[in-house]
C-alpha cells in the first residue's frame, strides 16, 4: 500500500477515472463515498481549530490516500473490513474507496487497484495521526496479511525491473503529487 497525502487532483482523478471509459473496464469500477473530500478537509480545520485553538498549519496532511494493487478477487466488503482493522489499530478511518480497473500503459495487462481515503486526524487531540516508521510497517504488515487472507494478493516477481508493471504509482499516477 503506497500511502501519500491527496493533492488538488485527487478528486479529479477519481472522478474522472470512475467516469472515463477504456475499453468498457469502468463499468467495473466500484465506490464507496461516505463523504467527499473537500466537506472532510473543512470538517478537520474546524476541528483542528475547536480542538487547540489555532488554525490547522498550511501544510497538515489530515487527508491521506492510500493506493493499493490487488487481483480480480478483492470485492469492496474486504477494503471495508480492511479499513475497519486499521481504524482499529491506528485510529485512521476510512473517507472514500475506489476501486478502479484499468489498462497498464496501454498493454493488454489490466491493473485492479483501489484508492481509500483516509481522515488521518485523531478527533479527540485535533492533531493529525503521527506513526513512525515501525507503525507505518506494521500497518504495511497488516494489509499484506488481511489481502493474502481473502486470497487478493498481487503476484509480484519482487523486482520492478522484471515486471511489465515498473513503478505502478507513476503508472497509475502521471501527474504530479507534491
Amino acid at each position: 500500500m503506497h500511502i501519500q497525502p491527496i493533492c488538488a487532483e485527487t478528486e479529479l482523478h477519481l472522478t474522472t477515472h470512475y467516469n472515463s471509459c477504456v475499453n468498457g473496464l469502468h463499468r467495473q469500477n466500484r465506490v464507496l463515498v461516505k463523504e467527499e473530500i473537500a466537506s472532510t478537509k473543512l470538517k478537520l480545520s474546524l476541528l483542528a481549530k475547536q480542538k487547540t485553538g489555532r488554525s490547522m498549519q498550511k501544510h497538515a496532511a489530515p487527508v491521506r490516500e492510500a493506493t493499493l494493487v490487488y487481483n480480480s478477487n478483492l470485492r469492496m466488503k474486504h477494503i471495508s473490513s480492511l479499513c475497519d482493522l486499521l481504524k482499529n489499530r491506528f485510529g485512521i478511518r476510512m473517507v472514500q474507496i475506489h476501486l478502479h480497473k484499468h489498462h497498464c500503459d496501454n498493454t493488454l495487462i489490466i491493473i485492479n487497484h483501489a484508492h481509500i481515503i483516509f481522515n488521518w486526524m485523531d478527533k479527540e487531540t485535533g492533531k493529525s495521526i503521527k506513526l513512525h516508521k515501525w507503525d507505518m510497517a506494521e500497518l504495511q504488515e497488516m494489509v499484506r496479511n488481511e489481502i493474502e487472507k481473502m486470497d487478493c494478493m498481487m503476484a509480484y516477481s519482487g523486482n520492478k525491473k522484471e515486471t511489465p508493471l515498473g513503478r505502478l504509482v507513476k503508472t497509475l499516477f502521471p501527474f504530479s503529487y507534491s
